[in-house]
C-alpha cells in the first residue's frame, strides 16, 4: 500500500500539534493534498465518536516580548481580521503559541485575532514561568491584565502535548476563566504506539486534516474530607444573609483566585525589577513563583535581599483597599519559623492600580501590636 508522509512548510509550527495529538492516541484518517499542511490556518477536524469539532488552527512561535522585559514572552499573531483574514464559516479560529525548548503550547483567546491594531498584527504577552509547567495531568490557566477583554483579564492556557485535545474541546470555558479541569478528554492518557505521521496515499486530497480519537473521558475531581473541612473553617456565616446560590459562591471564589494570581504575578515582577535596579541581575534571575510549583510551602514568591539573603513572600491581594485578609495556620507557622526573611505583600487594587504594602516578620509586628490576629484572619493596622 502506498503511503504519504505528512509535511508542512519550514516555518510552520503545525507538525508539533499533529505529533501531540497522535502521541495521545488520535489517528490520522485524512490529510490535505500530497500530505502537505498549510503554513498556518489549517482546517482541522477532530472526530471523537461522540462530539466532533471543526476549527481553523493558527500556531505561532513563542518569542521574547520585544519590550525590554526579560521575564516576559510574546505570541505575535500575524494573521488578523484587520489585516484581511476572512472568517471561515463552520471553522472557528483557534490560536496557539509553541515553545520548542520546553515542548509546551500556549492557548490564546481567539478574540486576539479581531484586534490587530494599526499594523494588522496582534501580540499576546505572558510571564515566562508558565512555560515551565510540567504536569501532564492538567492544563495551567493563568489570568493576566488586558483591557481588551471582559473584566480586563485575558486567560492563557499552558498545555503539555498530552492535553491538547482537552484544550480544543473545552476552549470556550478555558478562556472565560470558568474551566474546572473536568471537561472532555481531561481524563485522557497516552495510548499511542507510534507517532509516525503518515497516511494512505488515497486519503491525502483536498484541504482538510482529519483525526479520529477515543471517546471523551472526564477526570474525576474528588475532594478529600480534610480539604472540605479546611474550606468550611472560613468565615462564610456573613454570606448567609445574602442568600448566595452555589453558582454565585463559586463565581466569587473564582474571582478571588484570579485576584490572588494577579497579585502574585505583580509581586514576582516587582521583585525582579527591584533587584535589577539594585544591579543584582543574577539574583533577579533566581526569583521564583513558588506557589506555581507547590502549594505546601507556606509562601508564594522566593526572592532575595540585595545582599543575597532569601525573602519568603506571601502575597495577599484584593481588588479594593481592604485592610483585612486571611492567613492560614500553615502560613503562620512558616512565618514564625522564618523570622525576618518572611514577608507579607498586601497588594490592593490589584486589577487597576496594584499597590504593595510590605510587612516584614509579621510575628514581630504582632508582638508590637501593629497587626492583630483574629479568628478569621489578620487585621492590618499600619500607622
Amino acid at each position: 500500500m502506498s503511503v504519504t508522509m505528512i509535511s508542512a512548510p519550514a516555518k510552520s509550527h503545525l507538525i508539533p500539534v499533529l505529533r501531540a495529538l497522535v502521541g495521545a492516541g488520535w489517528a490520522l484518517s485524512h490529510a490535505p493534498d500530497r500530505g502537505t499542511l498549510v503554513r498556518n490556518g489549517q482546517k482541522l477536524v477532530l472526530r471523537s465518536g461522540e462530539s466532533d469539532i471543526r476549527l481553523r488552527l493558527f500556531v505561532y512561535k513563542v518569542t521574547g516580548s520585544g519590550r525590554q522585559k526579560p521575564d516576559e514572552r510574546r505570541i505575535e499573531i500575524t494573521s488578523t481580521y484587520q489585516k484581511g483574514l476572512r472568517r471561515l464559516r463552520g471553522y472557528p479560529d483557534v490560536v496557539l503559541g509553541y515553545d520548542a525548548t520546553h515542548d509546551i503550547f500556549v492557548g490564546v483567546d481567539p478574540k486576539r485575532i479581531a484586534h490587530g491594531g494599526p499594523t494588522g498584527n496582534a501580540s499576546s504577552f505572558f510571564d515566562r514561568e508558565g512555560l515551565g509547567w510540567n504536569r501532564e495531568d492538567e492544563i495551567l490557566i493563568r489570568p493576566r491584565k488586558a483591557k481588551l477583554f471582559p473584566g480586563s483579564l485575558e486567560f492563557h492556557a499552558f498545555i503539555r502535548p498530552l492535553r491538547l485535545a482537552e484544550y480544543f474541546f473545552n476552549l470556550e470555558a478555558i478562556h472565560s476563566g470558568a474551566y474546572g479541569g473536568d471537561g472532555k478528554y481531561s481524563g485522557m492518557s497516552s495510548t499511542a504506539v507510534s507517532t509516525k505521521l503518515r497516511i494512505p496515499a488515497e486519503s491525502a486530497a483536498g484541504d482538510l486534516l482529519v483525526l479520529d480519537g477515543p471517546r471523551p473521558s472526564h477526570a474525576k475531581r474528588q475532594v478529600s474530607k480534610r480539604v472540605v473541612q479546611a474550606i468550611e473553617k472560613g468565615d462564610i456565616r456573613s454570606l448567609s444573609k445574602r442568600r448566595l446560590t452555589p453558582e454565585q459562591f463559586l463565581r466569587a471564589k473564582r474571582r478571588m483566585e484570579e485576584n490572588g494570581r494577579l497579585g502574585e504575578e505583580f509581586v514576582l515582577n516587582y521583585e525582579r525589577k527591584a533587584l535589577r535596579r539594585a544591579k543584582k541581575r543574577h539574583l533577579a534571575d533566581r526569583v521564583r513563583w513558588v506557589s506555581q510549583e507547590s502549594v505546601c510551602e507556606g509562601y508564594d514568591i522566593l526572592s532575595f535581599e540585595p545582599t543575597g539573603e532569601e525573602k519568603w513572600i506571601e502575597v495577599k491581594a484584593t481588588e479594593n483597599r481592604g485592610r483585612v485578609f486571611e492567613m492560614s495556620h500553615h502560613e503562620w507557622r512558616t512565618c514564625c519559623a522564618a523570622g525576618d526573611k518572611y514577608y507579607i505583600y498586601r497588594v490592593t487594587e490589584v486589577r487597576t492600580r496594584p499597590t504593595p504594602e510590605i510587612l516584614r516578620n509579621p510575628r514581630a509586628l504582632e508582638a508590637e501590636g501593629r497587626i492583630t490576629k483574629s479568628p478569621t484572619g489578620w487585621r492590618v493596622t499600619l500607622p
